[in-house]
């Protein structure tokens, strides 16, 4: 049996996410909008720091925990 986490929100709604919830899961446990926006500030972020546009990447490659479970298909259809 999978051991449920809950989650408080400011407003006062709560949500529950298996233990081990990324935070990229809780965000979009949340609303798909915010897990989009969650995952489009990591992404500017990087590319602030590496001194790059979006206009300067031609390929994205998507590894590690998040390449492994993101539904590709899913998040060209919602825009990332």
């Amino acid at each position: 049996m999978t051991q449920l986490l809950k989650i408080s929100l400011p407003d006062g709604s709560v949500r529950e996410v298996p233990r081990g919830a990324t935070p990229a899961d809780i965000a979009a446990a949340i609303g798909p909008g915010l897990a989009k926006a969650a995952i489009a500030a990591g992404i500017m972020t990087l590319l602030s720091q590496a001194g790059k546009r979006v206009e300067d990447i031609d390929i994205v490659y998507l590894a590690g925990g998040f390449g492994s479970y993101v539904n590709k298909i899913s998040a060209v259809r919602i825009g990332l």
